[in-house]
């Protein structure tokens, strides 16, 4: 067999059969190496959350991930990069100069994908955009991807190194960016690669090119410091921040968002809920406000406040008074209560108590510490109790009841018109959830939901639509055979609506009725329904209709307006797939268009992916000399199984992120927890198949086992989690996050056998397969992470779960069909 010079010190070691294997110096390289990408990945998608459309971020990402995979395609193609002395530490240096690209190319080259029909430049910017996340990407895949293609045979040690390092780094990120923001945290993962240089040099050159490794990393240090990162010009901040009378009194990086606060110098008093939901007929004024953005848009109010509470009168006159209407002094709890407005609202209305919650700490620190003498402190009213948390896991986690549970436009209007929130679930607005609201109210309790909407011919309501439909399912859920008489739905203004949906387990009373038409008929509102009768909107008939009247009236309609639930929780997603190639649909990429860009970017994305993974799977292999050591019927095999590792891996690991949100109570802990101790155990896993007898066919023999126990594993998950998650919800979040820990482990062990074995069957059909294993591996689980929102939008995470099980199945059974027609040991050894 041929020799070739290796890098890290070892020189002239036979490929295939190194008795000493990978020094430890180079393990903890490759772990360094990948925890430097997921940093960088975790950094910059947060960046490009608020610098440009979030969607649009991943987009971008997903180029950047496709170069991390490609990596081995180049590697396969010439091998012979390695054989170059210093090569991978230079790969490592390059490595963080790309981080400093991206992050020049962020702060200085404005992107805004939105204003592509008026400004062609944007095309062209984003193609700088995707250049620049790619390079690193792809240095970063050579680093973790050459150890293995060096050393085959000791894949289950290399392989748990990499994903011990990316599970470590996944933990370390959230507290990173919580600790010095999301610029900083980007930039650290050029300080991890130091390490990595110095690892990765040969003897002779390890100082000099640890030095210069310090070097850059300082440098691209100080360049995220000194970068001002800017959203968008069609976000909301931007069009806050170009008055001369605002300033940026206010801004915080997190694991969430970017909460930015914008003071204006006098407030504003005109725009937000004194010009959208209130009453034609009031004649006063409002309050001054100041803004407060999240990822530069999706903004809430907050308003200025003496303390008095005759100065709130406006919130008598508005759409949001409409569930004070029906109650005395209530026990409210508020979910999502940005700037406070909601709050304000409870306590003009005589509230008793209100449980503030919001989700984001530095929005609530904002209110209570910074900014609280503007608010009139009323964080710290001694009727109000603020609460960082997600709203479902906080009221599952609580025995309390209240007289009303509302939630107000948590998704603002600004930025549902972008498409903004069609790829992202929200688990606030499913059948599901509004069954635990529901759960927690006293008798006679409301549960209430403000949402914005259209209201014109071109575009008809949707979100009212969607509501009614989630509420219908989840009283029917019930046992509730008139959904209609639980429901009162009142509408605010007519082209941009606001609208207050009002539910309750008992049916609304006469009385009841007759109070609320009262107050619509008083301020001007409209009724789109009320439970004694049957109205002519939409929103009633969603309500009123028949089972069999209903399911047609959806087959036929051009949206999406069925209800939702966990499995599948897009509420934004409104475009049937039919539906979103008409020209109406996405002729006009602008701030006030149709809602469907979310789904058009996504379909981009997976052409995108496809496209990309073609060339960099099949190019490759016009320079392979495999002839002689593997078929192509082998290579189709090989092909098959590695892309079904990739799509089938990413699709489990998606789905359990979804199933793991509401019983750790963030969408960030779900990530952190899951994430690590799935990458971790993966790692242990694959560790545990050195034990596997190096016999082809004893490796080939180890996977149905394993594929058995996986198949018998998810299952057992899919019917007890949903029991072990209710018993648990009241306990302390250490031991959630101990127990969730627990069940993620056993999962990742049977995952992390099958990626290994599958590469020493490769080395031993031809040693040049094993990085282009690798490509196909890494390509495969960008196209399996869009085909897992995919699917998850339309038919939900149960579906992504069994097809996850199918795709390893199909990828074990053509394994063994190359094991078996390879003719067993004497062909593969």
């Amino acid at each position: 067999m041929a020799e070739v010079t290796l890098f890290g010190g070892v020189e002239h070691v036979e490929r295939t059969r190194d008795p000493r294997g990978p020094p430890p110096r180079l393990l903890f390289g490759i772990a360094a190496a990948a925890g430097a990408v997921l940093v960088l990945e975790i950094g910059l998608t947060r960046l490009f959350s608020y610098t440009i459309w979030y969607h649009f971020a991943y987009l971008t990402i997903s180029v950047a991930l496709l170069g991390f995979g490609a990596a081995g395609s180049v590697l396969a193609a010439w091998p012979s990069l390695l054989e170059r002395r210093g090569f991978l530490s230079s790969m490592a240096i390059a490595f963080q100069a790309g981080i400093g690209l991206c992050l020049l190319v962020i702060d200085r080259v404005s992107l805004d994908p939105l204003s592509v029909t008026s400004d062609p430049s944007q095309f062209a910017r984003m193609l700088v955009y995707y250049v620049a996340v790619a390079l690193p990407f792809c240095a970063g895949g050579v680093l973790v991807v050459a150890p293995i293609q060096t050393f085959p045979r000791a894949v289950g040690r290399l392989y748990f190194w990499d994903l011990a390092g990316a599970g470590l780094a996944c933990a370390v990120s959230v507290p990173l960016i919580w600790w010095i923001g999301t610029p900083a945290a980007t930039a650290s993962s050029a300080v991890i690669l130091v390490f990595v240089a110095w690892a990765y040099a040969e003897p002779g050159l390890r100082l000099r090119r640890t030095l210069l490794s310090a070097a850059v990393a300082v440098a691209t240090l100080a360049l995220a410091a000194g970068s001002d990162f800017r959203p968008a010009p069609t976000k909301f901040m931007s069009a806050f921040l170009s008055d001369a009378s605002s300033e940026l009194a206010f801004s915080s990086w997190t694991p969430i968002n970017r909460v930015d606060v914008v003071a204006f110098d006098p407030p504003y008093r005109e725009g937000s809920y004194i010009s959208w939901g209130i009453s034609p007929y009031y004649g006063g004024d409002a309050p001054g406000f100041y803004m407060i953005g999240n990822d530069g848009d999706s903004c809430a109010v907050m308003y200025e406040w003496d303390g008095d509470i005759a100065s709130l009168e406006f919130l008598k006159h508005h759409i949001l008074a409409t569930p004070y209407v029906l109650l005395e002094e209530p026990s409210v709890a508020a979910i999502g209560i940005g700037g406070g407005a909601d709050v304000l609202n409870a306590l003009v209305h005589g509230a008793e108590s209100v449980v503030a919650v919001e989700i984001n700490p530095e929005t609530i620190r904002a209110g209570r510490q910074i900014f609280n003498d503007f608010n009139g402190d009323v964080l710290n009213h001694p009727k109000v109790e603020p609460v960082v948390a997600e709203g479902r896991s906080f009221l599952r986690s609580r025995p309390d009841r209240y007289d009303l549970i509302e939630i107000n436009s948590v998704d603002t209007l600004s930025a549902l018109s972008t498409g903004a929130y069609v790829l992202s679930e929200s688990y606030l607005y499913t059948a599901d959830a509004i069954g635990d609201y529901l759960d927690h109210l006293k008798p006679g309790g409301t549960f209430a939901m403000a949402v914005a909407d259209t209201n014109t011919p071109e575009l008809p309501p949707r979100h009212t639509l969607r509501l009614a439909s989630i509420v219908r399912k989840a009283l029917e859920d019930r046992g509730v055979l008139h959904p209609e008489r639980h429901v009162m739905v009142i509408a605010a203004g007519r082209e941009t609506a606001f609208s207050h949906t009002l539910v309750r387990n008992e049916p609304f009373g006469a009385e009841d009725v007759r109070r609320m038409v009262q107050f619509a008929n008083s301020r001007g509102f409209d009724a789109w329904h009320l439970p004694d009768r049957r109205m002519p909107s939409p929103t009633s008939r969603i309500l009123s209709w028949e089972a069999p009247t209903l399911a047609a009236f959806y087959d036929r309609h051009d949206l999406n307006l069925q209800a939702i639930t966990d499995d599948a929780p897009f509420f934004f997603n409104f475009y049937k797939w039919r539906t979103l190639l008409r020209p109406s649909t996405y002729r006009v990429l602008s701030y006030e268009r149709t809602l469907a860009t979310g789904q058009i970017v996504l379909l981009v994305m997976l052409l995108q992916s496809i496209a990309f993974s073609a060339l960099a799977i099949l190019l490759p292999l016009r320079r392979l000399d495999l002839a002689s050591r593997c078929t192509r019927p082998e290579r189709v095999a090989l092909l098959a199984y590695f892309s079904a590792l990739g799509a089938g891996f990413i699709l489990i690991e998606i789905s359990f992120i979804q199933r793991f949100v509401l019983f750790l109570g963030y969408p960030t802990y779900s990530l952190t927890v899951v994430m690590f101790s799935l990458l971790v155990s993966t790692g242990v896993g694959s560790l545990l198949t050195e034990r596997i007898s190096p016999l082809p066919a004893r490796q080939a023999a180890a996977l149905p086992p394993r594929l058995l126990g996986l198949g018998l594993l998810v299952v057992a998950y899919m019917a007890l989690l949903p029991r072990i998650f209710d018993a648990l919800l009241g306990t302390s979040l250490a031991v959630r996050v101990a127990v969730s820990v627990g069940l993620i482990v056993p999962m990742g062990v049977l995952l992390g056998s099958f990626f290994p074995i599958g590469i020493r069957i490769a080395e031993r059909l031809s040693p040049r397969l094993v990085p282009w294993a690798w490509a196909v591996n890494g390509c495969a689980t960008v196209i399996g992470t869009l085909v897992a929102v995919l699917a998850g939008m339309t038919w939900g995470f149960t579906v992504v779960t069994v097809a996850a099980l199918a795709l390893y199945a199909c990828g074990v059974a053509g394994l063994a069909w190359v094991s078996t027609r390879s003719g067993g040991p004497g062909r593969l050894a």
